[in-house]
């Protein structure tokens, strides 16, 4: 997995993880899967490791919040997406510094 990958998996998963006490379409064990598998590439980003366990962290508490069946009054937690990397940056906003 590309570092670029790896860095696009996690802010997605930063951003649904949360989203799922309001209904999941897929199952826990499926983005559990997903977790585990960015565990064995942390490594490939400066703050991988505080990412990944922060959202394992949180996934645990979502877990238990909806196979407990009882209401949260807001999120579990707020986790910040960090920024995308430059290069991804400079392609979404239209920008390339080479074409």
């Amino acid at each position: 997995m590309s570092r670029y990958q790896f860095e696009a998996d996690l802010t997605h998963l930063e951003h649904i993880i949360p989203l799922l006490l309001r209904g999941n379409p897929l199952a826990l064990s499926y983005w559990r899967r997903r977790l585990s598998s960015l565990s064995a590439q942390q490594s490939l980003l400066p703050d991988g490791n505080r990412r990944v366990t922060r959202l394992l962290q949180v996934f645990d508490e979502v877990e238990c919040a909806v196979l407990s069946g009882k209401p949260t009054v807001g999120p579990v937690a707020v986790v910040k997406p960090a920024r995308a990397p430059p290069v991804a940056r400079g392609l979404k906003s239209g920008r390339s510094g080479t074409q």
